[in-house]
């Protein structure tokens, strides 16, 4: 696209329209909260856009991001970019979780018994006779 037809693919931009933001490794879905007169694209969750003075495209104001147009391969890449971030961070929650409770035991705020101290090594696969 040339500057004069993202400039007006910009204006015709209206409150609650969908648009792509490009990180440098990410494609995220994003909403239009405004765009003011001058031109600015305000988003929902990744800022303020304007037409960069050094190429066409819309650019963050004080970052790295772009925002684009939504196409079906782009949504379907944010999409599953989205679920992959949302998976990372269920298995980060259940990492810090395990290690809270480890270091709870560890460190004796909580009475570990012998059936206790068995299951924990059970779980880890470490048999234990009784």
């Amino acid at each position: 696209m040339t500057r004069e037809e993202w400039a007006a693919w910009a204006k015709s931009l209206n409150p609650g329209d969908s648009v792509i933001v490009k990180t440098w490794s990410n494609v995220l879905l994003d909403t239009v909260r405004k765009v003011t007169p001058a031109g600015w694209v305000v988003t929902e969750n990744n800022g303020t856009f304007s037409q960069s003075k050094y190429n066409e495209k819309y650019s963050q104001r004080g970052g790295y991001y772009d925002i684009l147009p939504v196409t079906e391969e782009l949504r379907a890449q944010a999409v599953y970019e989205n679920e992959k971030a949302k998976n990372r961070r269920k298995a980060n929650l259940a990492i810090s979780t395990a290690k809270r409770i480890t270091y709870d035991w560890t460190y004796g705020k909580r009475e570990v018994d012998y059936d206790l101290a068995c299951k924990i090594l059970a779980l880890a696969g470490v048999g234990v006779e009784r």
